[in-house]
């Protein structure tokens, strides 16, 4: 589904820039060279490196994380196999047993792109920091970050709604949380480096905040997917999450010299 990127990178950079073309421009050709550019070979040898959901990831970052005797398991687990080292982000959910889970059996954004944003944000930022926190986010996207998608309902409607971020292999659901989870470390790569194509893909997701808002009650609710009338009044709504996603909303009302950027 994610193949289409390049293609529809005009959609998704329309809603970010509404300037003159010549940014549009710059930042879609950006956008498609850079998801065609890949990152690092990872081989792990029992399990692939990608779910059914996304089709051309075949990378992965590398750690060099020391070992802790007695742990069960890490948040980045580094596999060893012929010199190549591969990244493991498993995520770790109160409703997921995570009980004879194999390596790259469940994935998920919310260790890997709030990593990115640790690295990013740290009193001392190395360019190894900085190298593996884009790593980190661009798995985080070719995995997770759903820029649109084609199964629509009998009626027309996307069934989930984009752009959005999935949260997890073992749960293929848009989430809000995880749309704030790699939406600030876009927002970080980009006050880090003054990348403009971060600063726009990080405004596409947080502008869909706002559009999945219940405009009446204002709550923003979890999950992103399309529901019929009287499923949408028994809507998720986790606090958390909602607070991740006023939390970025505030981070941004105050980015607006950067965001006019976008329009320049």
């Amino acid at each position: 589904m994610k193949i289409i990127l390049p293609a529809i990178a005009a959609l998704i950079l329309a809603s970010a820039c509404s300037g003159p073309a010549g940014m549009y421009g710059r930042l879609n050709r950006q956008a498609s060279e850079e998801y065609l550019e890949p990152v690092r070979p990872a081989s792990e040898g029992r399990n692939p490196c990608w779910n059914k959901f996304a089709k051309k990831f075949m990378y992965a970052p590398a750690f060099d994380v020391p070992v802790t005797e007695g742990a069960a398991r890490y948040r980045f687990t580094v596999k060893g196999e012929d010199g190549q080292w591969s990244f493991e982000s498993t995520g770790q959910f109160e409703d997921v047993n995570v009980k004879g889970l194999e390596p790259y059996q469940n994935l998920t954004n919310c260790t890997a792109a709030p990593y990115a944003s640790y690295l990013l944000t740290k009193p001392s930022v190395s360019d190894r920091d900085r190298a593996e926190a884009r790593d980190l986010v661009r798995l985080s996207e070719d995995q997770f970050v759903h820029w649109a998608y084609h199964d629509l309902t009998q009626d027309g409607f996307p069934k989930k709604n984009a752009p959005c971020v999935h949260e997890q292999y073992k749960y293929e659901m848009p989430v809000d949380n995880s749309a704030c989870n790699v939406a600030n470390a876009w927002l970080d790569i980009y006050e880090d480096s003054g990348d403009l194509l971060c600063l726009a893909k990080a405004k596409a997701l947080i502008d869909n905040i706002t559009i999945q808002q219940n405009a009446v009650n204002g709550q923003i609710p979890t999950t992103w997917e399309w529901r019929e009338t009287g499923k949408d009044r028994k809507r998720t709504y986790w606090v958390n999450c909602t607070f991740s996603s006023v939390s970025i909303l505030m981070r941004f009302a105050g980015m607006q010299d950067d965001i006019d950027k976008l329009n320049q």
